[in-house]
């Protein structure tokens, strides 16, 4: 008569599974080397400030903390966002309200659209722009030079335009304002 065989349920993953050999704990050896529960591996790379909770594990390129979940690699904010509240829809992107990239705290957090991402960032003026866009072939001052040296000739936007390096239209655009704003 042999003895029935017993079933384990895996800490990590909540499977059943039948040990083969004696004190086995976990399923596989998968589940075995993530034998931290996910909230205890997330905010052992959170360092947690007054204003911020920063991370300190690894970064991709664009400065957005890096956490490996599923056998993938997910934005940490996105997961600590997932952590506070649940999955997040198809898309939605989660936003800071801090804008810290490194900022996981989900209170800083909210999830928008693309369009809620840029109008967000515009507002903020973040985004680049004036001399700080990588295609800017103006400065200020060429813009105020514009603007006081314009006075209305037929083809005088032309003129300016080939003094300038850029077209007629781009002149308009900058007289009325409708370009460079923030330039008084």
């Amino acid at each position: 008569m042999s003895t029935p065989l017993r079933t384990l349920m895996c800490p990590y993953c909540g499977k059943l599974f039948p040990p083969t050999r004696s004190r086995q704990t976990y399923c596989s050896p998968y589940c075995a080397r993530r034998r931290r529960p996910l909230m205890a591996r997330f905010f052992s790379y959170v360092k947690k400030t007054p204003a911020c909770w920063i991370w300190i594990g690894g970064i991709n390129k664009r400065g957005y903390g890096n956490f490996g979940i599923d056998r993938r690699t997910k934005s940490a904010h996105r997961v600590s966002w997932r952590i506070a509240h649940g999955n997040i829809k198809h898309g939605l992107n989660v936003c800071h309200h801090c804008d810290n990239k490194r900022c996981v705290r989900p209170s800083h957090l909210f999830l928008g659209t693309n369009l809620d991402n840029s109008k967000d960032l515009v507002s903020k003026q973040k985004h680049p722009h004036g001399e700080s866009h990588p295609r800017a072939k103006l400065n200020e001052r060429d813009i105020l030079n514009i603007r006081n040296s314009f006075s209305g000739k037929h083809g005088q936007l032309s003129c300016l335009g080939r003094q300038y390096g850029v077209s007629a239209n781009q002149i308009r655009l900058i007289v009325l304002r409708h370009q460079w704003k923030h330039v008084p």
